[in-house]
């Protein structure tokens, strides 16, 4: 895991050697880099020393950062001030306990594999071999069920444990993993593809990672074999165009082989009682044993979710699963994975940026959850890798004055107030509201009344 240690030059004494040939932070860079230690760009004063905390202490890179500045400079040692990033701080303390956690989660992992498989070989006997699972589709005797590949579902498992948020859908996947022995040795399968799910999600965050990995337990864990995953939209009205797109979908999935098929009902949340739509879902009830539906709505209040739930509910047994929007500690711990996926981090004034970007994304109506701190991380590390470029330099540590440059931008002057609101995305409600109170205001000022608010 990389550290990253913060360097002060008294000022004063930088002045003193602005005479030099090379300033104090360019000579110290240069030796540092030389030592392995990775460098970011600094100012006259200050200066970010990244280094590999699996490979040496925070004491002994301070101790080599000091002995490579004594060397330099050996009658003023005092004249450089260290510190360990408090963002590295709280992030050790961070990871030590979810260190901890993950050991935890680990185990639990580990026993759940272990009852799985012995219930599974028991399910299917000790002799069961690989290939008579094998996919065949000449084969006329296809069984209900899949087969288990034990070992597959649990790493999936603690992928889906390993998510940032996704609290109930978490929830979901362990029931899966341990219902699925028990459905396989009864071969009650039927009774599993029973259910379908409410997903409220908003747009933008992960919902087909979530489908491709609930479909990827479903057929790892034996409760059959799994096709592929469509996601299809309902259309607003209720004639036969509306509901063809998703219809054919129920209808696409191979033989023998069970669909998981996402059908967004969003224009339709107001209308879920409507005949049409009724007559859809038992069409979807006449389909449960060869596709799995999942319904998806934006993130919404409980009260509307119980709402479509108990609409869904009168035709068909169903699940909902909610995924509220990332806080901003849960997307500073996603935009940091994908960081890593990178091999890039930041250093703390650089955090700072972020978080101003990700606000101002939120401010304007652009914001589409993990697909703008996607957007976001990848802009970031697409300017340190120019820059590094045109510099020759591989430095990997994104600092405050290379995230500025991505940091919250003025609005072009002229734009009105109005203007301004007619450019957020998703907020017609308010916008509407918005209109309503200033048409009140300009009516009650024009007869000489008092102002609504």
């Amino acid at each position: 895991m990389k550290k990253t240690l913060e360097l002060q030059f008294d000022g004063t004494w930088v002045l003193s050697h602005r005479d030099d040939a090379e300033l104090p932070v360019s000579a110290l860079r240069t030796k540092l880099s030389a030592l392995g230690f990775e460098c970011g760009e600094g100012t006259f004063t200050e200066l970010s020393v990244t280094f590999d905390g699996a490979a040496m202490s925070a004491a002994e890179a301070e101790q080599r950062i000091r002995d490579a500045f004594n060397a330099l400079y050996p009658e003023e040692p005092s004249a450089l001030t260290i510190a360990e990033d408090e963002e590295d701080a709280d992030e050790e303390e961070a990871n030590e306990e979810e260190a901890d956690e993950n050991e935890a989660l680990r185990k639990a992992l580990e026993a759940r594999r272990q009852e799985l498989l012995r219930r599974l070989r028991a399910s299917f006997g000790p002799d069961d071999d690989e290939e008579e699972f094998e996919d065949d589709e000449n084969d006329e005797d296809d069984e209900e069920g899949g087969s288990a590949d034990v070992a597959s579902a649990a790493a999936t498992l603690e992928k889906i444990g390993s998510l940032v948020g996704a609290k109930e859908f978490k929830a979901l996947a362990r029931e899966i993993a341990d219902i699925a022995p028990e459905i396989v040795r009864t071969g009650t399968q039927e009774v599993f593809l029973g259910q379908c799910y409410l997903f409220s999600i908003g747009d933008g965050c992960g919902l087909t990672t979530y489908l491709t990995l609930l479909a990827r337990l479903i057929g790892e864990t034996g409760l059959c074999k799994m096709g592929g995953v469509q996601e299809e939209k309902l259309g607003h009205g209720d004639d036969d165009d509306a509901f063809r797109d998703a219809r054919r979908a129920l209808w696409s999935g191979s033989r023998g082989r069970v669909g998981l098929v996402c059908i967004d009902i969003s224009e339709r949340m107001g209308r879920t009682d409507s005949l049409a739509f009724k007559d859809f879902l038992r069409t979807v009830e006449k389909h449960s044993e060869s596709a799995i539906v999942v319904f998806r709505v934006p993130f919404v209040e409980k009260d509307v979710l119980a709402r479509i739930r108990d609409s869904i509910g009168d035709l068909l047994n169903v699940r909902t699963v909610s995924f509220p929007p990332f806080g901003q500690e849960e997307i500073r711990r996603f935009a940091r994975s994908e960081m890593e996926r990178y091999h890039f981090s930041l250093t703390k004034s650089a955090w700072d940026c972020f978080s101003e970007r990700i606000t101002e994304e939120k401010s304007d109506g652009r914001f589409y959850g993990i697909n703008t701190v996607k957007k976001v991380v990848k802009e970031l590390v697409y300017q340190k890798e120019l820059q590094n470029a045109r510099r020759g330099t591989q430095d990997t540590v994104i600092g405050g004055r290379d995230a500025k440059k991505l940091c919250a931008r003025e609005q072009p002057a002229g734009v009105t107030g109005e203007e301004m609101l007619s450019r957020l995305v998703g907020s017609e409600s308010v916008k509407q509201q918005i209109a309503e109170i200033v048409a009140q205001i300009e009516l009650a000022l024009q007869n000489g009344g008092e102002r609504p608010c």
